[in-house]
Formats: structure tokens, sequence, C-alpha cells
């Protein structure tokens, strides 16, 4: 039970420890004007206006 719980510590602790990797999705989203999804069509003209 205590090497269990040591063990469950100490993974917790290394996910803690590692960065957190946030990339910007406008540049593929750009390009996606002619998409089928509405909201993605959106998120792209928004990305194109805010780049611009």
């Amino acid at each position: 039970m205590k090497l269990t719980l040591l063990l469950l510590f100490a993974c917790s602790i290394l996910l803690y420890a590692l960065p957190a990797n946030a990339t910007d999705p406008c540049p593929q989203l750009r390009t996606q004007l002619a998409s089928t999804d509405v909201a993605t069509r959106i998120a792209a003209i928004a990305c194109q206006e805010n780049h611009a």
C-alpha cells in the first residue's frame, strides 16, 4: 500500500514538472477558409483578420 502511494506521488510530481506545450492554431486555420464546417470557417476568418 505504501509503495503504491509512493509511486503515485512520484508520478504526479513528474507530470506536474513537465511543461505544457501550447501552440497557436491560427497558422493551420488560416488555410481552411473553404471548410465544410461552419465553426472552422469562422475561426479561419477570425485568424486571418487578426493576423492582417
